[in-house]
């Protein structure tokens, strides 16, 4: 069960366009909210997931085949040669927890996007987001870092 958890947690991020509910021209600005975007910059390995109050760990086998890149307004999801992603970015530091929109277009038009929460600790970076993507709004975004049947929690260490 705790396998399948970590698949989808990473389908979070792939963020599947089909039954996303919006076409291209509703995805509005995919640019930085107006905050340092840089701040994230980087490559990151994946160190933790947790999921209903459960956690995974590096240990695990699928964790280590697992690269975020990001640079400027992208983010870039690195699970082999064959398998990358690339999705576009939005961030705002200014808010209390800082925000960040994970928004990717799928091949046929439609846009998927994730309204997480993130934070800065030293070299790790840590992730909130929803479990579910369809019909997901911006108000849906998690208030704090804490797992449970509607958030997933990431977090990334600093390479």
């Amino acid at each position: 069960m705790r396998l399948f958890k970590l698949a989808y947690f990473a389908t979070l991020l792939t963020l599947l366009a089909i039954g996303c509910g919006k076409s291209s021209s509703e995805s509005g600005d995919t640019g930085d909210g107006g905050s340092d975007i840089s701040e994230l910059d980087g490559e990151y390995l994946l160190v933790e997931w947790e999921a209903d109050g459960k956690k995974s760990t590096a240990e695990h086998a699928s964790f280590k085949k697992l690269l975020m890149v990001f640079e400027n307004d992208k983010m870039t999801k690195t699970e082999s040669e064959d398998n990358k992603e690339i999705m576009t970015i939005k961030v705002d530091s200014s808010k209390s927890p800082s925000e960040i929109d994970i928004i990717e277009t799928g091949p046929n038009g439609t846009v998927c996007t994730i309204y997480a929460i993130y934070k800065i600790e030293g070299d790790m970076l840590t992730i909130c987001g929803a479990i579910e993507k369809a019909n997901v709004k911006p108000e849906d975004r998690p208030k704090g870092f804490k797992s449970s049947d509607k958030y997933e929690i990431m977090t990334l260490k600093k390479k």
